[in-house]
C-alpha cells in the first residue's frame, strides 16, 4: 500500500472536460497543410478554422454523476487506438483497390459506434423517448379531455444516461455490425477538386425505399445505404446488395466516384449534421446552396422523429416512432 510520503496525497480522478463526440483520429483526415480544419456553421452561417482538439465535442459530454469518472472516454480512447491502425490499413487498401472480408469484420463495430456515439444520436433518443412518454400520457390524459394540458419527459440527466447505456450494449453493437456486415461494401475515391466533408455526424444513413408511408431506415432494410467519410479522398459506401444490385461488380473494391456522386455524398453531411460541417478547404458553396433550399436543416433542434398513435381499440392502442431524417 503506497502512503502519501511516497507518492504525495491521493487525489479522486479528475473527470476529463474535452470529450469528442467525433474522434479526433478521424477529424485529422480533414485537416489542411497546418493540420487545421475548415469548419462551417450552419446554425449562423459563419466559416472559421479550428483544431481537432476543438472540433466535435463539448465539455463533459459523457459524463453524468452516477457513472464512473471518465468511464465512456476511457472506453472509447482505447478502442480508438485499437482502430487507428485499421482505419490507415482500410485507407491503403482501397488505394491498391481492394478491400478484405477481415477488414470489413474489424472495421464495422467502430462505424456502428462511431454513429451511436455522437450528439445527434443523443437529440434523436431524447426526442423519441420523450415524444413516447408525452404521447402515452396525452392518451391517458384523453379519457379526462386533458390531452396536452401536463407535459412529460425524462431529465437530461437521465437521458444522457440512456446514451452511455446504449454506447456501452455491446450486443446491440454485434447485432448491427453483422447487419451491415451484409451489405456491398465499397470505397469511393475522390479525385476531384472539391474534397470530402464530413461533420459533427459523420455516420449517416439514407432510406431509399419507402413500405407504405415510412421510409425504410432498419440497418437490413431493401434500399438502406450508409456513407462514412474516412479522408478527403475517401468515403466508406456500405449498400444493400437488393436495391444497389449494380454495385455487386464493385463490392470489395474501391471506385473512383464522379463529381455529382461526390456532391451527392458531401450533401448528406450537410443534411444531417447537427450543426457543423468541416473540410480541409475553405469550400462550403455546397454546403449554403443546401441550407438556402432547406432552411429547415440549420436548425440543430428540428425534429428528426415522428410519431404516429393508432386509435385506441379494446383499451389497448399502439405507439409507432418513425425517423425522419
Amino acid at each position: 500500500m503506497r502512503t502519501c510520503d511516497e507518492e504525495g496525497p491521493w487525489q479522486k480522478p479528475q473527470r476529463t472536460k474535452t470529450q469528442h463526440y467525433v474522434p479526433q483520429l478521424i477529424l485529422r483526415g480533414f485537416t489542411n497543410e497546418a493540420g487545421l480544419l475548415c469548419c462551417f456553421d450552419k446554425v449562423y452561417d459563419t466559416t472559421r478554422t479550428t483544431s481537432t482538439k476543438a472540433a466535435a465535442q463539448e465539455p463533459y459530454f459523457y459524463e453524468v454523476p452516477a457513472v464512473e469518472e471518465n468511464l465512456i472516454e476511457n472506453f472509447l480512447r482505447d478502442l480508438e487506438r485499437t482502430w487507428k491502425p485499421m482505419l490507415v490499413d482500410l485507407i491503403k487498401s482501397a488505394d491498391a483497390g481492394h478491400i478484405t472480408d477481415k477488414q470489413i469484420l474489424e472495421f464495422s463495430p467502430f462505424l456502428v459506434l462511431q454513429w451511436m456515439r455522437t450528439k445527434t444520436m443523443r437529440d434523436i433518443s431524447r426526442e423519441s423517448i420523450n415524444k413516447h412518454i408525452q404521447s402515452m400520457m396525452d392518451t391517458t390524459l384523453a379519457l379526462n379531455n386533458m390531452a396536452g394540458q401536463v407535459q412529460a419527459g425524462l431529465k437530461e440527466e437521465a437521458l444522457v444516461g440512456v446514451h452511455i447505456k446504449q454506447i456501452l450494449d455491446l450486443d446491440m453493437i454485434e447485432k448491427m455490425s453483422t447487419c451491415l456486415e451484409c451489405h456491398y461494401w465499397v470505397v469511393g475515391i475522390n479525385e476531384s477538386d472539391h474534397p470530402f466533408y464530413t461533420s459533427d455526424h459523420p455516420v449517416v444513413l439514407r432510406a431509399n425505399l419507402y413500405d407504405g408511408a415510412r421510409l425504410m431506415f432498419g440497418p437490413r432494410d431493401p434500399g438502406i445505404e450508409f456513407a462514412f467519410p474516412l479522408d478527403s479522398r475517401h468515403i466508406l459506401l456500405i449498400l444493400e446488395r437488393s436495391h444497389f444490385a449494380e454495385w455487386k461488380k464493385h463490392n470489395n473494391k474501391s471506385v473512383v466516384l464522379n463529381a455529382q456522386q461526390i456532391r451527392d455524398y458531401n450533401g448528406l453531411q450537410v443534411l444531417r449534421s447537427c450543426q457543423r460541417v468541416y473540410c480541409a478547404k475553405n469550400d462550403f458553396d455546397l454546403a449554403r446552396e443546401l441550407c438556402a433550399a432547406r432552411p429547415e436543416i440549420r436548425d440543430s433542434n428540428r425534429p428528426r422523429v415522428q410519431v404516429i398513435t393508432t386509435p385506441v381499440k379494446g383499451m389497448k392502442n399502439q405507439i409507432i416512432m418513425l425517423p425522419m431524417e
